[in-house]
């Protein structure tokens, strides 16, 4: 389920109050900035291309975004812009595609003000969230916490390993905000919730950190943000909030929208909502073509996927035990389950000192080594009182079961 429209409605019915009263002469602001005027939040425009940024044009001049990205690196109270000739509207769509794009950006408050000569745009004042020793202090806390989420990954990792890690962490550790009020990658971090922009750049700043190749991809139509992953020559849609999960069992991750091709995202998009079958397509940075993933059953992951960075990756479906081949991408199954027990969605796997255990509801099993057979670990629970295995959880060299709701 979507959960954007409460801002882009509101910055919709903002546009279209400026267009009406822009046609009667009235002067509304910002954002052209005149004797007394005061700075206001922008609205997100749709964008035409959420492709990377360049930071030259083809005559060798800094483009307008490399400019705006330096001046607000450098906290600039003005930005110069009148070589530009832009209007407000350019401006706009320039610094909204940076905001929402660029992690290191989160100390930018999404407001500022301009001044404009006719419809050129003079120069901005932006707003900071952050500056001097504060921002200083914010950006080694930001670098801190980004290593600490990545601390488990090493050079040896597969991107396909790094991406699910990093999918899993975030979908188990951080909210959503449905008060609207987090937007940036840093509060996320710092307060756990936030929109989707915010997942969007920390999963770029996190995948960035880790060597993979990440971008942000924006859709005014759809009021969201998400982002697309390289995995070896082939780029794939995430989509962190929509794979965002509420329920209160241990180590619950839906992979519904995970390393999906672009037919597959547009398809389940529309069985999501139904005003989504007509809408226009996106732009992205990327083309992604490739539905290896998204023909097995991925998708069907009941929780977080065990990886251990040698190479392979197994997840539980309702069915059965299935392990990914990271090198190319093989998905086999390997062990189906019990008949009294296939069908449960409480399923999980973890690794721990080499082997993958994983739950069904009244046992814990164990595969040793690959190729090795499932085994079952002492006697099952006895359900006489309604117990049951509800997940697993490997951290500090010890498995934690849940057999009770919280």
């Amino acid at each position: 389920m979507i959960k954007e429209n409460h801002r882009f409605r509101w910055a919709v019915c903002l546009l279209l109050c400026y267009a009406v009263l822009a046609v009667r002469g009235v002067c509304l602001l910002p954002p052209v900035l005149r004797a007394g005027a005061q700075e206001a939040e922008i609205a997100m425009p749709e964008a035409e291309d959420s492709a990377p940024l360049p930071d030259r044009d083809k005559q060798g001049a800094e483009t307008l975004e490399a400019r705006l990205l330096r001046g607000l690196t450098a906290e600039e109270n003005t930005i110069d812009l009148s070589q530009y000739g832009i209007n407000e509207e350019e401006l706009r769509a320039a610094f909204s595609r940076l905001y929402a794009s660029v992690p290191e950006l989160y100390f930018v408050a999404s407001a500022y003000s301009l001044r404009t000569c006719g419809e050129r745009v003079l120069y901005m004042r932006p707003q900071y969230r952050f500056t001097g020793q504060a921002r200083r202090r914010a950006d080694m806390d930001f670098a801190a916490r980004i290593a600490d989420i990545t601390a488990p990954v090493t050079e040896t990792w597969s991107a396909l390993e790094k991406v699910t890690y990093l999918h899993d962490y975030m979908v188990t550790h951080f909210a959503y905000d449905y008060a609207y009020e987090v937007y940036d990658p840093y509060t996320l971090l710092t307060e756990g919730r936030g929109v989707c922009q915010a997942y969007t750049l920390l999963f770029c700043a996190l995948c960035r950190a880790v060597g993979v190749d990440c971008e942000a991809v924006l859709c005014f139509e759809m009021e969201h943000e998400w982002n697309q992953v390289r995995i070896g020559d082939n780029w794939y849609h995430v989509d962190l909030t929509w794979d965002e999960t509420e329920l209160p069992y241990l180590n619950r991750v839906p992979h519904t929208y995970f390393l999906l091709d672009d037919d597959t995202l547009r398809a389940r998009r529309a069985e999501a909502r139904e005003e989504w079958q007509n809408a226009a397509p996106w732009t992205a940075p990327h083309a992604c073509g490739d539905p290896r993933f998204a023909r097995t059953p991925l998708s069907d992951a009941c929780g977080c996927m065990a990886v251990n960075g040698e190479g392979l990756i197994y997840y539980a479906t309702r069915l059965e035990l299935r392990c990914i081949r990271a090198a190319d991408g093989q998905d086999t199954s390997v062990f189906s389950f019990p008949s009294e027990a296939a069908g449960d969605p409480f399923v999980t796997a973890v690794f721990l000192d080499g082997a993958v255990y994983f739950n069904l509801p009244d046992r814990i099993w164990r595969v040793s080594a690959p190729g090795a057979v499932a085994a079952p670990l002492g006697a099952p629970l006895d359900s006489s009182d309604g117990s049951r295995y509800f997940g697993l959880a490997a951290a500090g060299g010890v498995l934690a079961a849940q057999t009770a709701l919280p």
